[in-house]
C-alpha cells in the first residue's frame, strides 16, 4: 500500500508511539514494511527515506521473503533480442538476476518504479524496463529452430548431445506436436526462415551432418543445457533468435 510522502513521518511517529507495529528493512533500501506484531500481516510502504528510523522505530535484520502480493496481471518481454533482463534494481546498471524470455511466460506484477516493472519470476524478484514489456500477452512470433536429433524421451536427447561434435554443442528442446512429446536437440534458432535455411546448409556441407527446420510458435522450453566445453559446471545458454 503507498503512502503520500508528506504524511509519512506523522503515519511512522504514531505506529511507533503505539508500539503495535515493527518497521522491517528490506533488501532494496528504498523500500520499508510495516508490520504487526499480532496477526503478522504486512503494510508495505514504499520510498521511505533511511532518516525515519531515527523517529524512534529501530529496524529488523533483513527480512527474508516478504514481498508485495502479485497484482494478478503478467509481464511479457517484447524485446527483439529474445528476453528481457530482470535487474536486481530499477537501474539498467542494476545487476541482472533473470530473463524473461520473449514469447515465453509472464512475469508476476508486484507493481511500478518510474519505467520500470517490479516482478516476481521463478522465485525471483526484480525489475524490467517498460519499454521492452507488455502487459497483453503478445501473440507469438515464428521463430525457426534447427534440429540435430528428435528423442522420444529427454534421457535419449541428452545422451546424444555426447556425440555432436564440439561445435555444435547444443540445448535440448521440448515440442508437442498433435498430443506427442519429443525432446529435440536444437543448434540455433533464428526469426526468419530464410537464415534458418542458411545455417542448415553451412552445417550440412561443412559437418557432414543432417538437420531440419522446427518451426515453432514462439520460444521454446529449454529441459536440457549442457556443461561448456572449458568447465562442465557453466551451462551453455539458452538459444535466442538470430
Amino acid at each position: 500500500m503507498k503512502r503520500n510522502p508528506s504524511i509519512l513521518p506523522i503515519i511512522i511517529l504514531s505506529v511507533s508511539l503505539l508500539g503495535c507495529f515493527q518497521l522491517v528493512k528490506n533488501n532494496d533500501e528504498s523500500v520499508a514494511f510495516l508490520k504487526t506484531r499480532t496477526s503478522n500481516s504486512i503494510l508495505e510502504v514504499e520510498n521511505i527515506p533511511m532518516s525515519y528510523a531515527t523517529m524512534g522505530l529501530n529496524f529488523t535484520t533483513p527480512f527474508q521473503g516478504v514481498q508485495k502480493q502479485p497484482s494478478g496481471k503478467l509481464v511479457y518481454s517484447v524485446s527483439d533480442d529474445g528476453y528481457l533482463n530482470i535487474r536486481r534494481s530499477p537501474s539498467a546498471q542494476a545487476e541482472i538476476v533473470g530473463r524473461l524470455l520473449t514469447g515465453g511466460s509472464g512475469a508476476n506484477l508486484l507493481g511500478t518504479q518510474g519505467k520500470w516493472y517490479k516482478v516476481s519470476y521463478k522465485g525471483t524478484v526484480g525489475y524490467v524496463n517498460s519499454s521492452y514489456a507488455s502487459l497483453r500477452k503478445p501473440t507469438p512470433k515464428k521463430v525457426y529452430y534447427l534440429v540435430l536429433g528428435s528423442y522420444d524421451n529427454p534421457e535419449k536427447a541428452q545422451n546424444a548431445t555426447n556425440n555432436l561434435p564440439d561445435a555444435l554443442l547444443s540445448p535440448v528442446y521440448k515440442a508437442t506436436e498433435k498430443g506427442v512429446t519429443k525432446y529435440r536437440i536444437c543448434s540455433h534458432c533464428f526469426n526468419s526462415r530464410e537464415k534458418a535455411e542458411r545455417k542448415k546448409k553451412n552445417i550440412e556441407t561443412l559437418l557432414n551432418l543432417s538437420a531440419w527446420i522446427w518451426e515453432s510458435d514462439g520460444l521454446a522450453e529449454c529441459v536440457y543445457r549442457p556443461g561448456s566445453l572449458v568447465d562442465e559446471k557453466i551451462k551453455i545458454p539458452e538459444l535466442t533468435p538470430q
